[in-house]
């Protein structure tokens, strides 16, 4: 082989490994069964025979905060004594607002025990150290579980 071709080889070679590296995604493997270990806890995972849809809910929760110092909302009422500290930390409970609205959602449909397929949506409108307000809404499918026998 002379330098030309060998030159080409490797450029060719570099060129298939960076295009099919950046096209090519994640891979997940999936075994055969459907239960998750969280602090050594083995959850599986509900088949639709183990629990009965009840339809469609909806929850929502809020928080506003003002001036950094007092933020209240479906999280509560919270005040910070020191406004200086507040202004620069203004209320974020991004997840924390998202399982409000979520625990709202169950409550809403009478008999329900969880949520499936939840669709999240949500808006966070701020001015830094003066006023801040974060909204989500929770669409799902409510279930109640049934009794194992």
């Amino acid at each position: 082989m002379n330098t030309y071709q060998l030159l080409f080889q490797s450029i060719f070679t570099i060129t298939a490994i960076i295009t099919l590296t950046s096209f090519g995604g994640c891979a997940v493997l999936r075994s055969n069964t459907s239960a998750v270990t969280v602090n050594n806890v083995s959850l599986e995972a509900l088949k639709s025979s183990e629990y009965e849809v009840l339809g469609e809910t909806e929850g929502t929760a809020s928080q506003t905060t003002i001036l950094g110092c007092v933020s209240y909302g479906d999280m509560g009422t919270i005040v910070i004594p020191l406004p200086i500290i507040g202004f620069f930390l203004i209320y974020s409970g991004g997840k924390e607002i998202e399982n409000q609205a979520k625990t709202f959602a169950i409550h809403n449909k009478e008999g329900s025990d969880a949520l499936i397929s939840p669709r999240t949506e949500g808006s966070n409108f701020f001015i830094p150290g003066i006023y801040s307000n974060e909204y989500v809404r929770v669409k799902a499918k409510a279930i109640k579980i049934k009794e194992r026998k």
